[in-house]
């Protein structure tokens, strides 16, 4: 699967465990589809995540046979002896299980209002390096035009780890790659591998770069105490710290 595929199904999961309580799922994925006058509980969160996977590579058009999905996935859970056993099945386990996996998609997309847009802050990141890069450029900075693809990566770690928690849902894409950017710029100036990035003019005063909203196009500007809040916040649900200079 593409990256954009993973992000997309990774954000609809988090979606629908937003409004659905993980706690009253069944305490495994049950063996077959529901039998009449059987309670209702939240469907097992790894068939929600099968659910949500074949959901976003169709939303991202690059759609797999669900076939294809179930197998995999499949693997992943039970390993290559129990997939093949089911694989062979097709018309009892392997049927029974696509059927489930179906049934999830309804529920997921029903769950969400039938919103499945999502805008990734991954495609967001690369904007908002290339402006701070201009700026950079225009100072001499040869530091950040060298580091600049490490600088990159380490943002983008930043945001395929925050997609692992809520607070990927907790701010709009440009703000989320905005504060992955300036960790990533904390922790490379705590390495001493880059100087802090340059700061900007905006209404006549020096400001800290993700102050201008032409950097970061967002509706808003984020203040300094705003940011230090935010990766205080991003260590504390992400890392499980709750120093943000943990980082460093």
């Amino acid at each position: 699967m593409e990256a954009r595929v993973m992000i997309c199904a990774q954000t609809f999961f988090h979606r629908f465990f937003m409004i659905n309580n993980i706690a009253q799922q069944p305490s495994s994925v049950p063996a077959g589809p529901k039998r009449a006058g059987e309670p209702e509980h939240t469907p097992h969160h790894m068939m929600v995540a099968v659910a949500c996977l074949f959901l976003a590579a169709k939303v991202e058009e690059y759609p797999k046979f669900l076939d294809d999905v179930v197998r995999f996935t499949y693997h992943f859970r039970h390993g290559k002896e129990a997939t093949e056993a089911l694989m062979a099945d097709k018309e009892g386990a392997l049927k029974v299980e696509k059927d489930r996996v179906l049934t999830c998609e309804r529920l997921v997309v029903s769950n969400m209002g039938f919103d499945l847009h999502v805008t990734s802050p991954h495609c967001k990141l690369g904007p908002v390096v290339d402006a701070v890069l201009e700026v950079a450029a225009a100072e001499g900075r040869t530091d950040l035009v060298r580091e600049h693809k490490s600088l990159l990566s380490l943002a983008t770690n930043f945001l395929n780890d925050s997609m692992h928690h809520l607070i990927c849902l907790q701010h709009r894409p440009t703000r989320m790659a905005a504060i992955a950017l300036a960790m990533a710029e904390k922790f490379m100036v705590g390495k001493e591998k880059i100087k802090p990035f340059p700061r900007v003019k905006v209404d006549g005063e020096m400001v800290p770069w993700w102050c201008s909203m032409r950097i970061v196009d967002d509706d808003e500007a984020i203040s300094s105490d705003m940011m230090r809040r935010y990766m205080k916040d991003f260590h504390s649900q992400v890392y499980r710290q709750d120093d943000d200079e943990a980082i460093s």
